[in-house]
């Protein structure tokens, strides 16, 4: 299925998925009977005219263009993570992930951050534990160097209070790690 999102970056078409599969075969049967699915409600849309033909033709390449996109990010997925068994000896949490099929983490995160709402942004900065001017990207800050370092009056990292502080890709990050922990 494509997700499709609103302006909120909220996705519109998803589905909850309660299913579970003893083997690659049930799931394909199941993605296979979903693809159709869509195809068939694509062609259903379509008006019968002179060029349902030609229409019904263009939704099939384009539903065979989307297919085959996800087709080579499976792969590629499937390819960077071949190492990670899922068990019950080895833990992996959804950063760790990341870091390992995503070439610019660091952009990834950012993004991330910048596609939630303001509070949303709001509410994941105060929960950074290392909040502090050492990784503070706020350029327009005023504190002079000096006063950035060490710890302020409560113990914690000086710029751990600041009404000013900004990282977007801690806040992703921070979004990241909420989410791998349920």
């Amino acid at each position: 299925m494509v997700p499709k999102y609103n302006i909120y970056s909220q996705c519109t078409n998803s589905i909850f998925v309660n299913q579970l599969f003893n083997s690659f075969d049930e799931v394909q049967a199941v993605a296979n009977k979903c693809n159709e699915e869509i195809l068939y409600h694509e062609i259903g849309g379509l008006y019968f005219d002179e060029n349902f033909v030609n229409n019904v033709e263009k939704v099939k390449l384009n539903h065979e263009e989307i297919f085959n996109k996800y087709k080579k990010i499976e792969e590629k997925i499937e390819q960077e993570t071949y190492d990670m068994k899922v068990t019950k000896t080895r833990d992996y949490n959804l950063e760790d992930i990341i870091e390992k099929i995503i070439e610019k983490p660091s952009e990834f995160y950012t993004k991330l951050a910048y596609a939630l709402s303001v509070e949303e942004r709001e509410y994941l900065k105060k929960l950074i534990r290392n909040r502090s001017c050492n990784n503070c990207i706020n350029e327009s800050c005023r504190v002079e160097y000096y006063e950035k370092v060490g710890l302020d009056d409560t113990g914690k990292l000086q710029g751990n209070s600041c009404l000013g502080w900004t990282n977007p890709e801690l806040v992703g990050r921070q979004l990241i790690l909420k989410k791998s922990k349920g």
